[in-house]
């Protein structure tokens, strides 16, 4: 019995813990200490912190600072989440210097933000890299899921993809509401091949509704800043539901898309050069058996006359 009771209290602690949600917070991307000179920022504020993202560079300077040495940065763009999620993409206004280190700072942080925001701090060891990011293989739907909490259900929807760069690759995802016509984009970051879209209990990037149907299509940026955003092909799906409570191991077993299709694109030449050899082949034989019949033909008139 005591055991039980026991049991029932970390139960209890637990699902506590889980049904609450910060007021409050601020993320920063790359993650990893060593940048490139042409490295670009991402700062991500949840709930609270959302307006302090809207406000870079008008309430709230945002910099990075090396010893005396100060770097404005600008605003690229800011993308707005679905779920108390808000993005900026920033990218300092010069190169940065190898074997420097740089500092992340932003003035004036209010009540909600101050506590959440630790200078965060990178070393540049790489020169500039332009190389696009590509797709070793494009996403495919894996599954999806659905986990009821205290505040609100966790909502994922899974794919399956690999990406080729020299550096930390963000996942550009649009979704489309296929019945209001309308979509929503964000920046992701993905993990062992994991790309994830949806919601947690407290906040995420996308928000769905059960009575809807939507399509996603994905892009890339690396940290370096070089964008391939030629979309791939749009992917139909629905809304996770209380069906997909039952949580499925992930698993990715990805191919090279790219050498797929080129593999394909060469299968599909050789068949149409055999086609094309058949054709003179069959050409060359029509050509012979007319050829035959003339002959024939003018030596029985010639034999009549």
């Amino acid at each position: 019995m005591k055991r039980l009771i026991l049991l029932f209290i970390i139960l209890t602690i637990n699902f506590s813990a889980k049904a609450e949600c910060t007021s409050s917070g601020i993320n920063v991307w790359p993650t990893q200490q060593n940048i490139s000179t042409n490295s670009i920022f991402v700062i991500e504020g949840y709930a609270q912190s959302q307006e302090l993202i809207r406000q870079l560079n008008k309430k709230n300077k945002v910099y990075l600072k090396c010893s005396s040495e100060i770097i404005p940065i600008k605003v690229l763009r800011i993308l707005e989440g679905q779920y108390s999620l808000t993005q900026a993409i920033l990218k300092p206004e010069k190169d940065l210097q190898i074997g420097k280190t740089y500092e992340l700072h932003i003035d004036n942080l209010g009540m909600f933000d101050i506590d959440e925001y630790k200078v965060v701090k990178w070393t540049v060891n790489s020169e500039n890299e332009i190389e696009k990011p590509e797709w070793n293989c494009e996403p495919t739907l894996k599954n999806k899921s659905f986990i009821a909490f205290g505040c609100g259900p966790a909502m994922y929807v899974d794919f399956c993809g690999t990406v080729k760069d020299k550096s930390p690759t963000l996942i550009y995802a649009k979704v489309i509401d296929k019945n209001k016509n309308t979509s929503s984009e964000y920046f992701l970051t993905s993990e062992n091949q994991k790309i994830s879209i949806g919601h947690g209990m407290c906040s995420g990037e996308f928000s769905f509704d059960e009575s809807t149907n939507y399509e996603v299509q994905f892009g890339l940026m690396d940290a370096s800043g070089n964008e391939n955003l030629t979309l791939t092909e749009p992917i139909e799906f629905s809304s996770p539901t209380e069906k997909d409570e039952s949580l499925n191991e992930f698993s990715c077993n990805c191919t090279n898309s790219k050498i797929k299709k080129e593999s394909n694109k060469k299968e599909i030449l050789n068949i149409g050069k055999l086609n094309q050899s058949k054709l003179l082949t069959y050409g060359f034989i029509g050509l012979g058996i007319i050829a035959i019949g003339i002959l024939i033909f003018n030596r029985r008139k010639n034999a009549c006359s």
